[in-house]
């Protein structure tokens, strides 16, 4: 949110051999320093100087360069409709403030990789709200069933986090 908050995430960053191409407080700047960059990944932080919640806004904004640099989210804390929006506006992964230390240099490594990041907490906060939506969308407006029987089973198991390979098990 800060300059000195930037400086001080990029001189741990080089710290864990992570180099850094460049760094914005405001959400302008956060898009403009992408474009122009491109890097290997990007670290947003939800709260930036124009606004509490301005780093979710840029994200949002920066779907079509998220594909060439995934973003990992800063949190300030461990928010789940802030999980929620981050992953919805296409974040890579989720880090809080909190948590600061090698962990976020792992992190970064693991999404360069192609991976997700979240914690436990934080995919519980996703899978609830699958489960929501699935509740939700299971009938549809004149309360007709828009699943068959066996996509009602999938999604359940899927929101339960069975793998592919479990959920044949567990369906024959």
């Amino acid at each position: 949110a800060s300059p000195l908050d930037c400086q001080l995430l990029a001189a741990s960053l080089l710290r864990s051999r992570i180099q850094v191409a460049g760094w914005a407080t405001k959400s302008a700047d956060v898009r403009s320093v992408i474009a122009r960059c491109k890097p290997d990944i990007a670290v947003v932080g939800v709260r930036l100087e124009d606004g509490q919640r301005a780093g979710l806004d840029a994200l949002h904004q920066l779907k079509d360069f998220v594909a060439e640099s995934p973003v990992v989210m800063l949190l300030d804390a461990d928010d789940p409709a802030v999980v929620i929006e981050a992953f919805r506006n296409g974040a890579s992964g989720v880090f809080t403030r909190e948590q600061m230390s090698s962990g976020l240099a792992k992190c970064l490594r693991c999404v360069m990789a192609g991976q997700l990041w979240a914690s436990n907490k934080q995919m519980g906060y996703l899978v609830h709200r699958l489960r929501q939506h699935l509740a939700n969308t299971v009938l549809g407006a004149k309360s007709t069933e828009v699943l068959t029987r066996r996509e009602r089973q999938v999604g359940k198991l899927v929101a339960r986090g069975l793998t592919n390979r479990d959920i044949a098990e567990e369906l024959g």
